[in-house]
Order: structure tokens, then sequence, then C-alpha cells
């Protein structure tokens, strides 16, 4: 990768792809965000809001990658980057084992250590967090979220805007809608509808 980095957001989560980023030997150019951080552990130089910034021809040149944990905000951010036709890159820990056969679409963050095996598929702006598994024939949608050291066991298919927890288990052939929360630690061993929020081993919907 030739081009540097551009961050949109610089805070939580932006630390790890940060790590990722060094990781790949490539350089930053700075950070876009509301305001300037308070906190600025890595020394990157402030360029602005997304908002109200003048994109320059040297601006133009860099890659710019949405480094937001939330989905919402990650999905105003690509908004932003497809409307101002920046180009987007993903990030990819060099401890990630990706294999040749995935299918990657862009703005994506694969963590450090995650496993993705053969014919995987990840739409997006999604995030693999660190340590997590995604097995063969797996289907990831746009700003979905796997957190760190949750299992997918093969053909499971999750749709956008979902978040699995921390050390979830995804039993094979299982659907999982959009805009679903799977709880920390839960094994879910049934199909999972759109909006629903399942906790516990094994995972049961949440009342209301």
């Amino acid at each position: 990768m030739d081009k540097k980095i551009i961050l949109l957001g610089y805070s939580g989560h932006a630390y790890s792809v940060i790590d990722a980023i060094r990781s790949m030997d490539v350089k930053i150019s700075g950070y876009l965000d509301p305001k300037p951080n308070s906190m600025n552990p890595h020394h990157l130089d402030y360029l602005g809001s997304e908002h109200s910034i003048e994109l320059s021809a040297s601006l133009i040149e860099n890659n710019f990658f949405p480094s937001i944990g939330d989905a919402k905000l990650r999905a105003q951010l690509i908004s932003f980057i497809e409307n101002k036709g920046l180009s987007q890159t993903n990030i990819i820990h060099k401890t990630a084992n990706v294999s040749q056969d995935v299918v990657l679409e862009s703005s994506i963050f694969i963590s450090n250590g995650a496993i993705i095996n053969a014919l995987a598929k990840i739409k997006k702006a999604a995030i693999i967090n660190t340590g997590a598994i995604i097995e063969h024939e797996c289907h990831i949608g746009e700003y979905a979220h796997v957190g760190p050291g949750a299992v997918l066991a093969g053909n499971v298919q999750i749709g956008q805007n979902t978040f699995i927890g921390a050390n979830a288990t995804v039993i094979p052939g299982i659907k999982i809608g959009n805009n679903v929360t799977v709880g920390a630690g839960s094994v879910v061993i049934q199909d999972i509808k759109d909006n629903m929020s399942y906790v516990g081993n094994p995972a049961r919907k949440l009342k209301k």
C-alpha cells in the first residue's frame, strides 16, 4: 500500500486500528474529528472535521478509513467518503490469518490474531476484532462487528449492523439478521430474526 491513511475518528477503537496500520508498515497522515482529541498518544496531526474540511489535493491523495466502533457512525463516515469520491482501503493486522479465497469489500478492519477461512465474504466497514474466528463460507454484513474471541462456525450468515459479543459462539449454518446484538459469551444454536438481542448459553431472546 503506497498511500498514507487519514483516520476518521481518533479514540478507543482507533487505537487498535492504528496498531494494525503500524504492523502493515503504512504511514498515517493524520485524523479527522469534530474537534482535536485531548489525548494524542500517537502524536497524530489534527486535520479538521469531516463536516467542514477543505479537501486539498494533498489530502485527496490519501486513503480514508473510518476508525469508529459504532456502526451508525461508521455508516455516516462511509457516506462522507463515498460522496466525496475518496479512496478507501482495508486495514488487516499482519498477525491476522486471512485465506486467499476470502472476498473482502472496502473499509474492513481485521484485528490481530483473527482467522478468516476459505470462501468467507465480508462486506464493507465490518469489524473482525482480536482473535475472532470466521470459518469457511461465512457471510458478514455491512457494518457488522464480530467481537474479540468470537467464533463463527462454517456457513454462518450475519446481517448488517449486527454485533456479536466477545467470546460468543455461533454454530454452523445459523442465520442472524440485521441490527441484532448477541451478548458476550453467548452460544447461538438457532436462527435470529432482525432487531433482536440474544444472550446466554444457549442464547435466548431478551424480553423488552
